[in-house]
């Protein structure tokens, strides 16, 4: 990941962020780098599929995140931000 969330303070601190609203929209970079290129320099950044997606939402949700919350953060802020109408 990048940057990398290595300490659980700097994790614990994200989630409370956005748990407050205090960050306006989570997204995925969606690098579809094979686990090889990650292993040796350059040591691509990523992660190499969708999957962690439904369990980053699922981490989020047990930690008290409403489904609301996570909407807005995933689509509605997004659109907002870029002048879309959000329907």
């Amino acid at each position: 990941m990048n940057p990398p969330l290595r300490a659980k303070e700097d994790v614990q601190a994200l989630l409370i962020r956005l748990k407050e609203g205090s960050i306006d929209w989570i997204e995925t970079d969606h690098a579809p780098h094979a686990v090889g290129e990650k292993l040796f320099p350059p040591y691509i950044s990523g992660y190499p599929s969708l999957y962690i997606y439904k369990d980053l939402l699922d981490i989020l949700r047990a930690r008290g995140m409403k489904e609301g919350q996570i909407d807005d953060m995933t689509y509605y802020n997004i659109k907002k931000a870029f002048g879309h109408k959000v329907a």
